[in-house]
């Protein structure tokens, strides 16, 4: 196996890497790193890395077309918002299922009323919407 096979078999399954300077950020889905898989990871490190920072507006089309892909398959994506400062779950609607209760879900029609806040505005709405567990309209 290549850096390059392991790299895109892992995309396909769901998973997501970030490079953060020499570190590789993995996540992304529910499936347990196997030893194997991890030895794998260490290995292929720097070349992950490599191609990671190599293209930046490459890997944002992949991430951006992949996340579609889920989302259109699953109903759901988990989001890491630079605002929030947080993952929350774009779902198709509020009756989509997603694997970690704990984070807050967001459907598209509460991400478009959401388009026109402020920080401060997204802050305080998200906090309500962590405690009551509702829905934006």
């Amino acid at each position: 196996m290549t850096a390059e096979d392991l790299y895109e078999d892992m995309i396909q399954r769901g998973f997501k890497f970030q490079a953060l300077g020499d570190l590789l950020n993995c996540r992304g889905t529910m499936e347990p790193l196997s030893e194997n898989l991890l030895f794998q990871l260490k290995r292929f490190k720097r070349d992950i890395l490599s191609r990671i920072n190599s293209s930046p507006s490459e890997n944002r089309s992949i991430q951006r077309a992949e996340a579609e892909r889920l989302f259109r398959e699953r109903g759901w994506v988990q989001v890491y918002s630079t605002y929030l400062k947080l993952d929350f779950y774009l779902v198709r609607d509020e009756n989509v299922r997603t694997p970690e209760p704990s984070i807050v879900k967001y459907t598209l029609m509460e991400i478009q009323v959401l388009n026109d806040l402020s920080v401060e505005e997204l802050l305080t709405l998200h906090k309500a919407k962590e405690i009551f567990k509702g829905f934006i309209q």
